[in-house]
């Protein structure tokens, strides 16, 4: 588990996402499940993400192999900090 993975599961939360941690799945399985409801446009989107730690250097963010090969199956999100879940969900502040 990455040291930000509390903070960034609870903002998903807290901005109206519905989240699933598999983290321990493996196999390249990305760290969360994530569901949100756009309330301007009404649409649900899920999104596979993988959650990485901004502060660490570039080296200790990369990319496992097994995680190389799951992204390049399916669509993932990388999110490192609270701008990304804001970024991804978008959602604008005024």
């Amino acid at each position: 588990m990455d040291d930000n993975q509390a903070e960034i599961v609870r903002l998903f939360r807290d901005l109206g996402a519905k989240v699933i941690d598999t983290s321990a799945v493996g196999k390249g399985m990305t760290d969360l499940v994530v569901q949100y409801r756009d309330p301007w446009k009404g649409r649900l989107e899920t999104y596979l993400v993988e959650i990485k730690d901004g502060s660490k250097p570039p080296s200790r963010r990369a990319l496992t192999s097994a995680q190389v090969k799951f992204h390049a199956e399916f669509q993932c999100y990388i999110v490192e900090s609270e701008k990304c879940v804001i970024d991804l969900l978008g959602i604008y502040e005024p």
